[in-house]
């Protein structure tokens, strides 16, 4: 089924330049077989992101570029992606290359054997101990306030069908919920383990201060997205 079916990717990027071009060539290589678009979210960044994305669109017609006008963070450019998307499948992937395109096939066959949502599950991480535990901290806490029994909330590559994803705003913070609020909405669900590669350039975006953050943003969740 979902040979023919028309795969959105979207992608949002902050300070990813280093990055693009490199991501849009590995995009467009494993896509080859399969109808689709790749979209750029540009959250606002401030070095030279929008120009590299821009170059990649002049080689890569199946690309498409949106620039916020400031940083509005990953929730935001999210829901851009989601509301200009037109594939039936939505695929979400960070710019900064841990996430492997080569998995993407994977998760969409995955999908194909009834799911509406399969989501990434970094098995074997890449990253330093002190990011490992953050993470571990961070999806713990969403396991517990939420009774999700997904493990790996962080992980931004996903596939889901787009009808799950129609009219969903995100409010800041919300997309470490994204896979608890497509359930909420009745998506059946499934992890699959994933390659997490060592980030090539740029900085994690990641830290202490996000954790801190996740109480405040529990709270919106069950204000806007109620069991």
């Amino acid at each position: 089924m979902l040979k023919e079916s028309m795969i959105s990717v979207i992608v949002p990027v902050y300070n990813e330049a280093e990055n693009i071009v490199d991501l849009a060539s590995e995009l467009s290589r494993e896509l080859q077989p399969l109808s689709h678009e790749i979209r750029f979210v540009d959250d606002g960044s401030t070095d030279a992101s929008w120009e590299r994305i821009l170059e990649a669109q002049k080689k890569i017609p199946h690309i498409h570029a949106t620039r916020l006008a400031k940083n509005l963070g990953k929730s935001a450019a999210w829901s851009v992606g989601f509301q200009e998307a037109q594939g039936s499948v939505i695929c979400t992937l960070d710019a900064d290359l841990q996430n492997d395109p080569r998995d993407i096939h994977p998760l969409l066959k995955k999908l194909d054997e009834g799911y509406d949502l399969v989501s990434g599950l970094r098995s074997t991480r890449s990253e330093t101990w002190y990011r490992i535990g953050l993470s571990r901290l961070g999806n713990a806490f969403i396991q517990f306030v939420t009774g999700s029994t997904l493990n790996d909330h962080g992980c931004g590559l996903k596939v889901v069908r787009k009808e799950f994803c129609h009219n969903l705003n995100l409010c800041q913070g919300m997309h470490r919920f994204l896979s608890v609020i497509l359930i909420r909405r009745g998506a059946r669900a499934a992890e699959l383990e994933i390659r997490d590669r060592k980030r090539r350039h740029g900085k994690s975006k990641f830290g202490m201060e996000r954790i801190f953050q996740l109480p405040l943003e529990w709270i919106r969740l069950e204000r806007k997205f109620p069991k």
